[in-house]
């Protein structure tokens, strides 16, 4: 199909030396602890047992954990657990962030990350 601008041109020209457009299909696993916690968890109080984890069982599963009637008490200590979890983060940010503000030249690599100041609204009065 030809181009007629010169940067259709030179897009045509540039693909013709890539030869064939194939997309590459990366597999990727990912294992989270979490993920499979909450499947576990789901499974058992539905059905009394667990189930293997495959990708067609996650949809399924993530559906009725969001929908499903009996599992309010799940969902409730799901978002308990979750919550916890964020918790644990900020404080192992806080301690990292304290321990490098208390002797910042025993880093040899990138400092932790610090949080954004926060911006105020209306601005400052004199």
């Amino acid at each position: 199909m030809p181009n007629w601008t010169t940067h259709g041109q030179w897009q045509t020209r540039a693909n013709a030396c890539k030869g064939d457009f194939r997309p590459v299909v990366y597999h990727v696993r990912v294992d989270d602890e979490f993920a499979q916690w909450r499947y576990r968890l789901a499974t058992t109080a539905l059905w009394g047992q667990g189930v293997r984890v495959e990708s067609f069982f996650v949809l399924c599963v993530e559906y009725v954990i969001r929908h499903h009637r009996q599992l309010a008490e799940v969902r409730r200590e799901i978002r308990l657990k979750e919550r916890e979890m964020r918790k644990a983060k900020r404080q192992r940010d806080r301690a990292a962030r304290a321990a490098y503000r208390a002797n910042p030249g025993m880093y040899l690599g990138a400092p932790p990350e610090m949080p954004k100041r926060r911006k105020r609204k209306g601005g400052r009065k004199p």
